[in-house]
């Protein structure tokens, strides 16, 4: 594979990064809103489990986490019941 091809491959992956930064990002943000207990929330990729949500250590299916505020009376999501369902 020639120089430019390379680099060219390698600007795609920078952009692709950022991307997946920013969304997580997103992500985090919105999930903070619905939860009164914390300000330590993450979001990551985990190889064997996809986008997560990590909260003061304890992670959880981004996607389960999302259904947990559907399902909550008020929109948050109390501490016991994201524990209960972390990975």
């Amino acid at each position: 594979m020639n120089n430019n091809k390379m680099l060219g491959k390698i600007k795609i992956a920078e952009n692709k990064y950022s991307d997946y930064i920013s969304s997580c990002d997103k992500i985090a943000r919105e999930a903070l809103k619905h939860i009164d207990w914390s300000d330590r929330v993450s979001c990551e990729y985990y190889p064997a489990d996809g986008i997560c949500i990590e909260i003061e250590e304890h992670v959880c299916y981004a996607f389960t986490f999302f259904e947990l505020v559907e399902e909550s009376e008020n929109g948050m999501v109390d501490k016991g019941t994201y524990i209960d369902n972390c990975i």
